[in-house]
């Protein structure tokens, strides 16, 4: 008993510890970070390590408009990298790419259920536009838009329609731009490492995991039984919207929360951080660290 005690007084010391030290967001490699790698800078179309030239004019100004429709084998991930405008269409039985406009630099390979779109060269408005890309795929389980180095005007435009996920989609972007999902979808992960703005609409999910980091932005909108949000650092993470019947948040830093929750809601809130609720939970449970607020919102 003696020892169990001692035990006990152990593990009741290290939780207020814990509990006392601000929430730290550890900078490690991202998944888009990993497979950045992979991402090949050749201005060709490759499908099934068939590689066919996009023809360009290199002396002409602006990129000129053409159009190549090929026909893809099967793929459930997409790998993006530099400032394109790309659009997914969901269509049931069919995977095919059609790039309306390119020029070199843009380069497209498909490896093991996986294709990858990158642009290698700075984009502008005036003079070279982003290339533009339909994507229609039959399903979708990953979607990664990773970091640009372009000049104004080259921030990637990523469109998803009525896309298929049978075994849940997960979002991740270590870059900037604009990425709008339109359900309904059932996403089971997002992770916005960068500057971009992630939104969401109509979800119908279980389990919905949100990561915000840097200057961040993600609105979602529908519903999810379990939902676990982290922000860090100056993220914000709108989930005003989506209907929980669980709801975990965790914020750290300047980072800003909005969740709503029937069910039970737990919030941590630590740094300079801010929680805000909509509805009130029928469970609450709420840790303040340093100037870190959790406040309810009324009306709703």
């Amino acid at each position: 008993m003696k020892i169990l005690g001692m035990m006990l007084v152990f593990i009741l010391t290290l939780a207020q510890n814990v509990c006392a030290q601000p929430l730290e967001y550890k900078d490690e490699p991202s998944f888009c970070q990993r497979v950045t790698k992979y991402i090949y800078q050749r201005p060709d179309l490759t499908v099934r390590n068939t590689p066919i030239r996009i023809r360009t004019r290199s002396d002409h100004p602006i990129a000129p408009r053409i159009k190549l429709t090929r026909n893809l084998p099967f793929i459930d991930a997409v790998f993006i990298r530099g400032g394109v405008d790309l659009q997914i269409i969901g269509t049931p039985g069919c995977n095919k790419i059609s790039v309306k406009t390119a020029y070199p630099g843009l380069g497209v390979k498909v490896c093991d259920g996986a294709i990858y779109i990158s642009n290698t060269k700075p984009v502008d408005c005036n003079q070279n536009p982003k290339p533009c890309i339909k994507l229609c795929i039959n399903e979708l389980r990953h979607l990664v838009v990773a970091g640009t180095s372009c000049s104004a005007g080259g921030n990637s435009c990523i469109t998803v329609n009525n896309i298929h996920s049978p075994c849940g989609l997960e979002v991740e972007s270590c870059g900037s731009g604009l990425i709008c999902i339109n359900g309904p979808v059932n996403l089971v992960r997002v992770m916005n490492n960068g500057t971009a703005t992630i939104c969401v609409n109509h979800i119908q999910s279980d389990h919905l995991h949100v990561l915000g980091t840097k200057y961040g932005v993600v609105r979602l909108s529908g519903s999810a039984d379990l939902l676990l949000i982290r922000s860090f650092q100056h993220a914000t993470v709108d989930a005003r919207f989506v209907c929980s019947h669980t709801a975990l948040v965790q914020a750290a830093d300047e980072s800003f929360v909005t969740v709503r929750s029937v069910g039970s809601l737990q919030a941590f809130a630590s740094g300079m951080s801010n929680v805000y609720y909509y509805a009130k939970p029928g469970e609450l449970i709420q840790h303040n660290v340093l100037s870190g607020n959790v406040f309810p919102m009324g009306g709703w």
